[in-house]
């Protein structure tokens, strides 16, 4: 009969119409937890080492003047240097002096362009009393974008150069060993006993 016809349609749409409404959230779920995973993996994965690195000259908060630490503008990246020479797989590069970067506009493209490397590194010091401060920064020079940046503080010159280029060379190498002496400075004290005279020397092998 045409009633019997009727309730038979209706079945079959209200059986195809749940078959679909299972495949949908079926899929739905599907695409959510693959996407979660997708996630994790991007959340997890470990970041890609980078293989050069030049430190900039440090931006100096604190007394200035011949009886100041201005100097302190191209120690900084001359101690961090001679440190992270000491990670494997990083070729890092002699930090070029205020007046050069100057010379380059600050341009960090063409900062990295002109000594061929593939990350720079901006830091500044901070001076109070005998407590310096040093903020520290892993650019990607190609699109200024904020690759890492960590802040250490100490009294001892020597321990806050030593802590920055293990934090730097870790975030650059990510399975490179890490920083532990300041064998790249200038003797055992000497960049200490520089600091606390207000001269500085690096000695290079």
């Amino acid at each position: 009969s045409p009633c019997r016809a009727v309730c038979q349609v209706r079945r079959t749409m209200t059986s195809r119409s749940g078959q679909i409404a299972i495949v949908t959230i079926a899929l739905v779920g599907l695409s959510f937890f693959g996407g979660m995973e997708l996630l994790k993996k991007q959340l997890h994965s470990p970041p890609s080492p980078l293989s050069s690195v030049l430190v900039l000259p440090a931006k100096v908060v604190g007394p200035v003047g011949p009886a100041g630490m201005d100097y302190l503008t191209d120690a900084v990246p001359a101690s961090l240097s001679a440190l992270l020479v000491q990670v494997r797989g990083l070729d890092t590069k002699a930090p070029p002096s205020s007046i050069e970067v100057e010379r380059l506009q600050g341009d960090l493209k063409r900062i990295a362009e002109t000594y061929r490397v593939t990350a720079v590194i901006t830091s500044e010091i901070t001076v109070e009393e005998d407590v310096l401060t040093l903020n520290i920064q892993l650019v990607n020079p190609e699109t200024r974008s904020l690759l890492w940046n960590s802040q250490y503080k100490s009294t001892d010159y020597n321990n806050l150069m030593r802590q920055a280029a293990d934090g730097a060379g870790h975030a650059l190498q990510p399975a490179s060993t890490r920083v532990t002496s300041t064998n790249g400075l200038g003797a055992t004290s000497a960049a200490e006993l520089a600091y606390r005279e207000g001269e500085y020397y690096l000695t290079r092998s």
